[in-house]
This record gives structure tokens, sequence and C-alpha cells, in this order.
């Protein structure tokens, strides 16, 4: 072999030898592996109108998506309505079972649905725009609240902590306390 010989030409000729295939079959320069080309091409007379619908079903996903988020946004404020103040000036869920609860002698539940009133109350009544994954700790320490409202929702929260999440026995006098903390967060943070 000489040593001035294209190493090209020596490649292209050792697998002509060989008979090795250098070339896909069939394929001109026009035709290509892409999927786009294959499904959207010149040749294909449903192509425009399949890009077409393909392109309308990604933004009505899109579309839908994004309804879907803002609903689920705006879904925890309806609810709050709902549950803050029932029709007639009637108590609230979370205060009905509350009360129920501290009836049968159940005072660390019914301490916890007197927090999950304090925090329906804070989100509804003082318009915090607070995300509902929060925690009580988070909300404690996000929204802006007086230090009157604040210090009733951190004995709130305390309470909770130590009955119902901390397994300690909670008394009638817990709740009863626990209820006039609720009762001073309400009223400080309705209108005047």
């Amino acid at each position: 072999m000489p040593p001035t010989a294209d190493p090209n030409e020596l490649a292209s000729r050792a697998l002509e030898a060989v008979g090795a295939q250098r070339a896909m079959p069939g394929l001109t320069a026009r035709h290509g592996w892409s999927l786009m080309e294959r499904l959207f091409g010149e040749g294909h007379r449903l192509g425009g109108a399949l890009l077409l619908a393909l392109l309308l079903a990604c933004l009505g996903v899109v579309g839908v998506s994004v309804y879907r988020a803002r609903a689920r946004r705006s879904a925890p404020w309806q609810a709050e309505v709902a549950v803050t103040a029932g029709p007639g000036g009637a108590a609230s869920p979370h205060l009905e079972r509350a009360e129920a609860f501290a009836r049968e002698g159940r005072f660390a539940e019914a301490i916890h649905e007197l927090l999950l009133q304090a925090l329906a109350d804070i989100r509804f009544l003082a318009g915090a725009a607070l995300a509902p994954s929060l925690t009580s700790r988070e909300i404690l320490r996000d929204a802006k609240l007086a230090d009157g409202p604040r210090d009733a929702l951190r004995v709130l929260i305390g309470r909770v902590e130590w009955t119902y999440f901390g397994l300690r026995a909670a008394e009638g006098s817990d709740y009863q306390a626990c209820r006039a903390d609720l009762d001073r967060l309400r009223q400080a943070l309705r209108p005047a």
C-alpha cells in the first residue's frame, strides 16, 4: 500500500470488497427519517389537516389546564365563605363539630376544629391570600395580622400541637380557653 493513498478511498474500496451496505436503499436526499416529514410531507393529502388538528388539540389541553388551575385557586375562597358563615347566621360546620366533640368529651378534636375555624376566618375575614397547603405555623408567620389576633392564633396552634398532635390529654378548661381565643380572634378580624 503506497503511503500517499487517500484514507477515504482506501475505506471505500475495503467496504466494496466485503460487500458492505453504504447507504439506505430507496431513500433519496429529499426523504428523511423525520416523523414530521413522514406525517406532514408534501405527498400527503391529509398532512395539513392532521397538523391543524394536532395543533388545536394541544391548544385545547393547555386551555383546559389553565381553566382548571384558576378554578382550583378560587375554589378554597368559595368553600371558606360557606364554612365561615352558614345561612341565616348559623354556626359553621367547624364550630358545630367542635361543640359536638366537646359534648362527647373529645376535647383534642374539638380544639382542632376551633383551629380549623380560625384559619378559615383568617383567610376569609382578613382577605388573606394564603395557599391551602400552608401549615398553621406558616399561616401564623405569613398572615398580615395585628398582635391580638396573632397571639390568639398562636395559642390555638400551640394547644392543638400539644393535644391533637402531641397526644396530651385536653380538658374542658382547655377547650373553653381555646373557644375564648377563637372568639377574640374573630372579633379582632371583623371589619369595624
